[in-house]
């Protein structure tokens, strides 16, 4: 009869025991919510108040406009373009039969009026007169089609802008 005896000694270390994703695969982070500011699940809640046509696309309206401000409240004016990248991507495919392009379009460019309009305030000064106050209408007014276009921010902003311009008007007749 034959024994065989044999002890194995590994050596182990920190070097050794640390795994490490190889190079090709290395080249960007891994997604997760811990390296992105956005809320997705917010956003994606905002969504669900927006009507469809049967084709998939969206219905432009002021529930669509109360939609796109709720969830750019969760985007970070300052956002990445890494982070708008990942929000894009996940709005086209929240949803595959819908238009998720145009939402997600809408979106952006829905931040970037919501920046132009701040940065436009931020100039103005405290003191606004009634033609100050005209003038900011008109720009917002103009940004509104600059971003969505005529027909779209007809749609989705309605008459606001008639009103606007009516309190104003109706200001100055009742400070006469």
């Amino acid at each position: 009869m034959f024994v065989y005896s044999h002890k194995w000694a590994f050596k182990t270390s920190p070097q050794n025991l640390t795994w490490e994703q190889p190079s090709l695969v290395n080249n960007k982070e891994l997604i997760s919510s811990d390296n992105y500011r956005i809320r997705f699940n917010s956003v994606e809640k905002a969504y669900n108040n927006i009507k469809l046509k049967d084709d998939g696309s969206l219905v432009l309206d002021t529930n669509t406009a109360h939609a796109l401000e709720s969830a750019f409240s969760h985007i970070p004016i300052d956002a990445t373009p890494r982070e708008l990248e990942r929000f894009t991507m996940l709005i086209n495919r929240m949803h595959p039969y819908v238009n998720n392009q145009q939402l997600s379009e809408l979106t952006l460019n829905y931040r970037d009026y919501v920046a132009a309009k701040y940065e436009f305030n931020k100039k103005q000064k405290q003191e606004k007169s009634s033609i100050k106050v005209t003038q900011a209408l008109q720009y917002e007014f103009d940004l509104q089609k600059k971003y969505f276009g005529e027909q779209a921010a007809k749609d989705m902003f309605g008459d606001r802008p008639k009103m606007a311009s009516y309190n104003i008007e109706s200001g100055k007749v009742l400070t006469d």
